[in-house]
């Protein structure tokens, strides 16, 4: 693991990593029948409990079917509270310790990285930083209504 992703699983990354897990967890054992898209859901709504940022919890409750699974979603998080796309030079690195969180978990490749699986199984960091930087730039219009930064 180099400095960067060092640095980013002892940061943001790496914490929202964990808790994203943990609460995707929690949430399924549950209810093992919820579909990932009503888990994405209460996640998102336990997050921004105590956040109280509306405009945040409302972007990412509108985008939850276009996440590549948890590891979209974690990305996606990242993008709207830390800025991770903007670190263009970076971000694969930065998206490694997301990819070395979900392996350790016992989710399916369907859950862990959505429609990412397949042709990509071998390249998940190089997809996440595409989705991250694909996403905001093709929708950076509607997310800049939210008025994040």
């Amino acid at each position: 693991m180099g400095f960067l992703s060092l640095f980013s699983n002892l940061g943001s990354v790496g914490s929202t990593t964990r808790w994203a897990i943990k609460e995707y967890s929690a949430i399924k054992s549950k209810n093992k029948r919820l579909s990932d898209g009503k888990i994405f859901k209460e996640i998102i709504k336990n997050r921004y409990l105590s956040m109280s940022d509306d405009k945040k919890e409302a972007y990412l409750l509108n985008q939850i079917h276009t996440f590549p699974g948890l590891a979209g979603l974690i990305c996606e998080i990242l993008n709207v509270e830390a800025g991770l796309y903007k670190n263009v030079y970076t971000l694969s690195d930065m998206v490694k310790p997301v990819i070395n969180g979900l392996e350790k978990t016992d989710f399916s490749s369907k859950q862990k990285y959505g429609n990412l699986t397949g042709s990509y199984s071998k390249n998940f960091s190089k997809a996440l930083t595409i989705h991250s930087l694909v996403y905001w730039i093709l929708d950076h219009g509607n997310r800049s209504n939210y008025a994040f930064e």
